[in-house]
């Protein structure tokens, strides 16, 4: 059962290689390197196919009118033909919007690709407090420079970060396929959910941006998103 006081906010100790999984930011620059220079999204990874490789992803013109209306800042990634690309932003939007965050995602960061949604988010401290006040998510650090937020779920959580080197306003999210769905030491009772994260985590797991619409699909969120009318 979770504390709805005093939130744990340490970081499980046991995920110190998982966390190295996303950890590619820039050193000494202020936003993410292929921002800075201008290079396109970055492809996601060959990964082995699946049921979710044999169903379309939708494109810009064939989504809903709502689904352009929140998405109208995401639209150049949306008509690109990259299907892995599109995938993790409409993966990352059916998330985000089921569980009422994506009002906190601005403009697209151009790093954006292979599972990892990049964006600027118009109010930092205010994702950081709706994230503390919810009893489904680890509590974001204090530190605006290095910080992290994990949703509290088995399959396809959802999971924030920000690194050090980037600027302020600057987030990622991405989906991880195996969670963790009890904060720090208690994960331990679960040995078996514990292993199966980070052998995901160790594989990259985020990158499957088809095999997570899998699982979105059976978690019974927005199947016109994810796979088109």
């Amino acid at each position: 059962m979770l504390c709805t006081t005093g939130k744990v906010r340490a970081r499980e100790h046991f995920m110190s290689t998982e966390d190295k999984h996303t950890s590619i930011p820039p050193t000494a620059v202020p936003e993410p390197e292929a921002e800075k220079k201008g290079t396109a999204p970055r492809a996601l990874a060959p990964v082995t196919p699946g049921a979710g490789h044999r169903l379309a992803v939708p494109r810009w013109a064939e989504l809903l009118a709502v689904h352009q209306a929140a998405l109208r800042r995401w639209e150049d990634m949306l008509t690109h033909p990259d299907d892995s690309l599109r995938l993790t932003v409409l993966t990352l939007y059916v998330k985000l919007e089921h569980l009422g965050l994506w009002d906190f995602v601005g403009e697209p960061v151009q790093s954006t690709g292979g599972g990892r949604l990049e964006f600027r988010c118009p109010d930092v401290p205010g994702l950081k407090q709706a994230l503390r006040l919810r009893e489904d998510f680890t509590s974001p650090e204090n530190s605006p420079k290095d910080w992290s937020c994990r949703e509290l779920r088995k399959r396809g959580s959802l999971h924030f970060k920000h690194f050090s080197g980037w600027t302020d306003e600057v987030v990622q999210a991405h989906i991880d396929k195996e969670g963790l769905y009890l904060m720090g030491w208690r994960n331990l009772f679960l040995p078996i959910q514990a292993v199966l994260h980070l052998l995901d985590a160790r594989a990259n797991g985020y990158t499957d941006v088809f095999g997570i619409r899998d699982i979105l699909l059976a978690q019974g969120l927005d199947p016109v998103a994810l796979k088109g009318r």
